[in-house]
Formats: structure tokens, sequence, C-alpha cells
């Protein structure tokens, strides 16, 4: 019988220990081989230590995906037919953009993986598939001239 490499053989390790794991009841060893138990436990603690997070996360109203190229860092919205997209409103922090205008005069906050330069964004719409592009910041420390007003 040849094994997945996700599953555990249980046998042989109650062979090597010479005896059987009363510690691990038999219906439990099928959920610790899926994996699913570490779902629900991580899930339930989350509930537990943040219970508006986890209700706030399932139901924001837009899908969105992040890119980034070697300048730029792009997020692509999806919006749904429930939304108008010329009610749409976006401003963009350092690490956050913010959208407004949403059904229900809801707003939405998207973290970005990286800072961006606030002053190189733009945004364009198109067959309600909403594209904000947004330079990132560089990392190296940049100098421009001042200019010496004499008097």
């Amino acid at each position: 019988m040849t094994k997945g490499r996700d599953s555990f053989d249980w046998k042989s390790l109650e062979q090597l220990l010479g005896t059987s794991l009363p510690f691990i009841p038999k219906g439990m060893r099928e959920q610790i081989q899926s994996g699913s138990w570490v779902e629900s436990y991580v899930q339930d603690m989350m509930k537990k230590m943040m219970p508006g997070a986890a209700s706030a996360e399932q139901h924001s109203p837009l899908e969105y995906e992040e890119f980034e190229t070697h300048k730029d860092l792009i997020v692509k919205i999806h919006i749904p037919k429930s939304v108008h997209p010329r009610a749409l409103r976006l401003q963009i922090g350092r690490g956050t953009l913010r959208i407004t205008g949403l059904p229900g005069d809801k707003k939405q906050l998207i973290h970005l993986s990286t800072t961006v330069d606030h002053l190189h964004c733009k945004a364009t719409c198109k067959n309600r598939i909403l594209l904000i592009r947004m330079r990132k910041e560089t990392e190296t420390e940049v100098f421009r001239d001042i200019r010496i007003r004499m008097e």
C-alpha cells in the first residue's frame, strides 16, 4: 500500500515504539492526517481573540488582488454589480488604500504589502475592473537640490 506524501503511517510508528498510542483516539487520527483540525482550531482562536475582525473580513464588499512589478504596486479590484463605479472614491496613504462610496455608506481599507509614493498613483476602471497603479517608495534615500534665495 502506497501512502501519499501528506499521510502519516501510524502503524509504523506504533511498531517502532512497541506499543499502540493510547493518547490519540482512532477518530482523531484521520483529522490529524487531513490537517482540518488545525484550520478549525486557528479559526476558533481568531474568533475568540478578535470577534469583530473575522466577520468584517468575511463580508468585505470588494475582492482584490495585489501585484508587484519592479517599480509599481498594482491593486486589481473586481467591482460587483451592487457597487456603482462612479460613486467610488480612493485615498492613499503610505501603506493603506482607502475606498469609500460603497453601498450603505461603507468603506474598505486595503493594507498594502509595501509603502507607496502617494504622489505617483493612477487608477483606471474598465469592464468593472478597477486597476490602481502606485509607484513603490524607494528604499534608498534620495537627495534633491534645495535652491538658496539670496537676499
